[in-house]
């Protein structure tokens, strides 16, 4: 499983991921910690969630991003737009090929 980035984490490997403790008795349980808490030099200090607490904390999570759905898609139909329309940048990198042969023109009349 993929661990979930914090934007606390000092190293591409940390973020939260999913750990099994007492694997072999009957504690067994999934946890979630982060995993970067046991390197030396930049070892994490958050604490470990029992995995039934971050499936809530998810879920709560999610039900706050639904409740605000309209607004997110919006926001997201505006991004989709504006990296969509290209026309200035077409206009642009059309002027620079514009100039480029003109000063490959040049360049060859000074060689000669």
């Amino acid at each position: 499983m993929e661990p979930i980035i914090t934007g606390n984490g000092k190293s591409d490997r940390e973020g939260y991921g999913s750990k099994i403790w007492h694997s072999n008795d009957k504690y067994r349980r999934v946890v979630w910690r982060c995993n970067g808490k046991y390197e030396k030099q930049t070892g994490c200090s958050t604490p470990h969630l029992l995995e039934d607490d971050f499936k809530r904390l998810f879920l709560k999570a999610l039900s706050r991003l639904q409740d605000k759905r309209e607004l997110l898609i919006a926001d997201c139909e505006a991004f989709i737009s504006e990296l969509a329309y290209t026309d200035d940048i077409d206009r642009k990198a059309e002027r620079i090929r514009s100039e480029q042969a003109t000063v490959e023109g040049l360049v060859a009349n000074l060689i000669q």
